[in-house]
């Protein structure tokens, strides 16, 4: 369905941000964050890794995150299910589910929930942390693992598709959306939080600059997908 075309503008974004076949590449992303209450929390408590959700210091009911089988918390499983193996996470969310971690709709729903204080941290995307901080919530917003494999950024993409009557004109506009301008623009606006560059970033996004992504490609993400799935299914559908 999608036509190769690999542009310039994409030449400067990494391997993991674009097709190795040209099909599509990355126009800004998201990141896969904690959001804590700065009014629960004091700083020298904060949660710096995915293994502190087990850590006894913080109750399971403080601690919130969005369904694993569905949205980004789905696409965040299976890259930890390529990054860190299937076994070795699984076992992870076993733990999670056994303490008792408390399971929301959605990563909206976390992120009101710890805006409000009915959860000291959770796990959300920096789209709707973005979104409490704009609303003047007492949140702060802390990238997980960033002294090892670094968190989960999701880019969002462009492609053209087969048989497109405007080629010339797709072209252009693949060209204008992947380049480093639109994106700081985006980042200024709040159309994306993270920039996909090693050198991007933007004072309109400085609460989500420097994070460290997590190195895993997209195709890996997908491959383990159904076997993220799967094995989730047993755990959180009741």
């Amino acid at each position: 369905m999608l036509e190769t075309y690999r542009s310039p503008s994409a030449a400067d974004l990494p391997a993991e941000y674009k097709d190795a076949n040209g099909r599509w590449a990355g126009v800004g992303g998201r990141a896969r964050v904690f959001i804590v209450n700065t009014k629960l929390l004091k700083p020298s408590d904060h949660p710096a890794t995915l293994e502190d959700m087990l850590d006894a210091r913080w109750p399971a009911t403080s601690i919130g995150m969005a369904n694993p089988l569905f949205g980004t918390m789905a696409t965040q499983a299976a890259a930890l299910y390529a990054t860190r193996g299937a076994e070795p996470t699984l076992s992870f969310f076993k733990a999670l589910r056994a303490r008792g971690v408390r399971v929301v709709d959605g990563n909206s729903v976390v992120r009101d929930m710890v805006a409000s204080g009915q959860l000291a941290f959770g796990l959300t995307d920096t789209d709707d942390a973005a979104e409490a901080i704009a609303h003047g919530a007492p949140v702060k917003v802390i990238a997980p693992d960033q002294g090892k494999g670094g968190t989960l950024v999701i880019p969002g993409t462009v492609a053209m598709v087969v048989g497109a009557p405007h080629p010339a004109q797709a072209k252009a506009l693949i060209d204008h959306l992947l380049s480093a301008r639109t994106e700081d623009a985006l980042l200024r606006l709040g159309g994306c939080q993270t920039s996909l560059r090693a050198t991007g970033g933007s004072a309109g996004a400085s609460a989500f600059n420097g994070i460290k992504a997590m190195p895993v490609t997209l195709s890996a993400v997908q491959s383990m997908l159904p076997r993220a799935l799967a094995e989730l299914r047993e755990l959180y559908v009741r």
